[in-house]
């Protein structure tokens, strides 16, 4: 598995779809937090920052990328 599923497994979340559709559903701040930046590649990082954050144009660099989705988060924080 990649960063986006384990991230969405992480989450708590069904289907990947709905993590960025509805990501006030899902605890996708905890997921990211809890995920160390090493654990996957700098594309990986950079995919899963494009696909859930889709307004912007993410970084190349790991750690700028989990910023990010870290904000992004907090912008949509979980309802559950």
């Amino acid at each position: 598995m990649g960063l986006i599923d384990d991230l969405a497994e992480k989450a708590r979340c069904g289907y990947l779809s709905e993590l960025k559709l509805h990501p006030e559903r899902y605890p996708l701040f905890a997921a990211v937090e809890s995920t160390p930046v090493d654990s996957y590649s700098q594309q990986e990082w950079h995919e899963a920052a494009a696909y859930l954050v889709p307004e912007s144009n993410p970084p190349c660099d790991s750690e700028a990328c989990k910023r990010l989705l870290l904000v992004h988060a907090q912008r949509n924080p979980s309802m559950l």
